[in-house]
């Protein structure tokens, strides 16, 4: 049986509960992820989660129309082992294009696994290979989803310089069904100013999917603050060289 969209909705009220459920359960302090573009050496540990909000805005000028796209994901990172980690994202989409029409609606659902293979005694270097599957969920009609299932994997690798700079190497690739498939990289810095603060540096490569777009190269600057032991805020603001004009990252996360 399909599910119609006002079904999907209700479903999802029925997340936010069990989230909380499991964080009543979970006593310990997890470690949120701090980079956009790259996947950093933070994991949750064992029985530990994660979960938060993320607040994507993208302009685009692409041929004659103007485009923004937004997205806010509830997500959660669950540690099924010290180095081992589930992420399942639920976004919430919004596409304007001008001229054109504004739609809203549930985007492509994501389920992700990072597994950190190696990592030195002191906490760097490290490898994480990760996948992420993302399932035709948003309507791409309306400019909401794929329209079809994409797998993501690829590898990080990290480490730290002078003891107080991180840094990530990030090399993607994205299997499209319908579309080409795509190269991505992100490399981070994280400038780490005091145990609470940092700032974030950061540069992605987007290879191009569709003949009226460019490879794209987006530059990025901002902030990671911890408010609280439990409570963690990173804002991430890019401009891009082709298509994109900007690109605006916003999360929160609540640790257990």
């Amino acid at each position: 049986m399909e599910l119609t969209p006002e079904m999907q909705m209700s479903q999802l009220k029925w997340l936010p509960v069990i989230l909380i459920t499991v964080l009543i359960a979970s006593p310990l302090k997890a470690e949120p992820i701090r980079t956009f573009f790259s996947v950093e050496n933070q994991f949750p540990r064992w029985e530990q989660l994660e979960v938060g909000l993320e607040f994507n805005n993208i302009e685009q000028e692409v041929g004659f129309q103007d485009i923004t796209y937004r997205e806010t994901s509830l997500y959660a990172r669950y540690g099924l082992l010290d180095n081992f980690a589930v992420l399942l994202d639920i976004p919430v989409a919004q596409s304007d294009v001008s001229p054109g029409d504004s739609e809203t609606g549930i985007g492509d659902v994501g389920l992700g696994f990072q597994l950190r293979t190696y990592e030195d005694i002191f906490g760097y270097p490290y490898f994480i290979p990760y996948v992420t599957v993302t399932f035709p969920t948003g309507d791409e009609d309306k400019n909401l989803g794929q329209g079809d299932v994409a797998l993501i994997g690829g590898i990080s690798f990290g480490s730290t310089i002078n003891d107080w700079i991180d840094w990530v190497i990030d090399l993607g690739y994205r299997v499209n069904s319908d579309e080409d498939n795509q190269v991505l990289i992100g490399h981070s810095y994280v400038w780490n100013v005091s145990d609470e603060f940092a700032i974030l540096t950061e540069v992605a490569y987007r290879q191009e999917i569709e003949d009226m777009l460019d490879n794209e190269f987006l530059f990025g600057a901002g902030i990671n603050y911890n408010w609280t032991p439990n409570v963690e805020m990173g804002l991430l603001a890019s401009t891009g060289s082709e298509s994109t004009e900007s690109e605006l990252n916003l999360r929160v996360s609540y640790s257990f």
